[in-house]
């Protein structure tokens, strides 16, 4: 099978960049998933719950947002891009914040550190900058 003879221009580089990022933060979730187990009542022992690490399989995520795991493949190698809703299922599977996984994806977003400099802590919210226009300015 041969390659195709033209490449699409649609993604830059600062997009495989962000894929990549939130790839890698998806495999280290599926390596690191703590699972809850409840064990019921019997004659002998109380019932209980405890935590287990029990890693993630491609297929059973894949179930979770229906989707192939050839497609968990590609949003972990970051050839695709994921949805904001794929992502919002999969902060939900997972039971992280959203914050997880975008947190290596935001350097890659340069405006941002124009506005906010320093590091950006994500779920905070921390005022503009004094040279920052603010909205009022425009409409005078």
């Amino acid at each position: 099978m041969s390659k195709r003879p033209y490449k699409s221009n649609t993604r830059t580089e600062q997009d495989i960049k962000i894929n990549k990022a939130i790839g890698k933060k998806i495999r280290e979730a599926r390596a690191k998933r703590v699972k809850v187990i409840f064990v019921p009542d019997s004659n002998d022992l109380p019932r209980h719950t405890f935590k287990k690490k029990i890693p993630c399989t491609q297929t059973e995520l894949s179930k979770a947002l229906g989707v192939t795991f050839q497609q968990i493949q590609k949003y972990e190698r970051g050839h695709n891009g994921l949805s904001t809703i794929k992502l919002l299922k999969i902060c939900n599977f997972f039971n992280k914040p959203l914050d997880y996984f975008l947190s290596d994806a935001i350097p890659n977003f340069p405006m941002l550190n124009k506005l906010y400099p320093g590091k950006i802590e994500l779920g905070q919210n921390t005022p503009p900058s004094e040279n920052f226009p603010s909205k009022m300015e425009g409409l005078n």
